[in-house]
């Protein structure tokens, strides 16, 4: 509740523009989309939550958990998505694990070869 009220007392006071405030709002209350949905009704002419949206945003971020668990990286906060940042993190996690599976492989040739 106090940081919605935050929220919305940073948007009153022109600290934070009407997308910033979408996209608090809607990490604030993820999971949760008749809230987010609600919050339309404070939006100004123009902008709008869509369904359509919220269920783009909740595939994109149950595909980053996904990522996140296969790379043995932790998954990010509800309501948090960089695709970017987990792209990158994603791609480190792969070259290290590829450099692992190489050394194994390297390793049990060599035990072979002995």
């Amino acid at each position: 509740y106090n940081e919605f009220l935050e929220i919305m007392k940073n948007f009153k006071s022109q600290e934070v523009d009407t997308p910033g405030v979408i996209d608090r709002v809607s990490k604030l209350f993820h999971g949760y989309n008749n809230l987010i949905l609600g919050f339309n009704k404070f939006l100004p002419d123009g902008f709008k939550i869509s369904l359509a949206d919220l269920q783009r945003k909740d595939a994109e971020y149950a595909r980053a958990v996904e990522i996140a668990e296969r790379a043995g990286l932790p998954p990010p906060p509800p309501g948090f998505f960089q695709p970017r940042s987990v792209q990158v993190q994603l791609q480190q996690a792969q070259e290290r694990q590829q450099q692992a599976q190489q050394q194994q492989q390297q390793q049990q040739e060599q035990g072979q070869q002995a």
